[in-house]
C-alpha cells in the first residue's frame, strides 16, 4: 500500500540509531507500494545527512553507498510545489514548520496515510483526517 513519508523515517531507513519496529516494517511496506515525497525531500534528507556527518555521528565515506540503495528505492519524488497559502494554513491550524506541513500536504491532496517520526506531525495528521501509516 502506497504512503507518504517523512524525512525522519527515511533516514531512520539508513541511520540504525534512528530505526525502530515501525520504521522497519514501513521499510518492508515500501519494498510492494509506492512511498510518496513532497518536492523538499532531496534537500532535506541531504542536510539531514550533512548535519550527521559534521556532528561525527555518520561517516562521510557511508553516504555514496547510502545514496546508492536510496535510488533502489524508487522514491515517488511529487514535483508540485504546494501554494504558500495553503502551507501557511496548515502550519498555522497545525502548529506545523512549513516543511511539515509539505508532508501533510502532500498526503493530504494524494489522500494516503502518512508515515511520520515527529509526534506533532502525527498529531496533525489525524485531526485533518489523513490516516497513519
Amino acid at each position: 500500500m502506497a504512503f507518504v513519508a517523512d524525512n525522519s523515517v527515511i533516514v531512520a531507513w539508513f541511520i540504525a540509531s534512528q530505526a525502530s519496529a515501525r520504521t522497519n516494517a514501513l521499510l518492508e511496506r515500501a519494498a510492494i507500494g509506492d512511498v510518496h515525497v513532497p518536492f523538499i525531500w532531496r534537500a532535506e534528507f541531504a542536510a539531514t545527512l550533512l548535519a550527521l556527518s559534521h556532528g561525527r555521528r555518520l561517516q562521510p565515506a557511508r553516504i555514496p553507498a547510502m545514496l546508492d540503495e536510496l535510488e533502489r528505492l524508487e522514491l515517488v519524488h511529487d514535483a508540485t510545489p504546494p501554494a504558500a497559502r495553503s502551507l501557511i494554513e496548515l502550519g498555522r491550524r497545525h502548529a506545523l514548520s512549513a516543511y511539515d506541513a509539505c508532508y501533510l500536504e502532500l498526503a493530504l491532496r494524494l489522500r494516503l496515510p502518512l508515515a511520520a517520526r515527529d509526534a506533532p506531525l502525527r498529531k496533525a495528521a489525524e485531526r485533518a483526517g489523513v490516516a497513519l501509516a
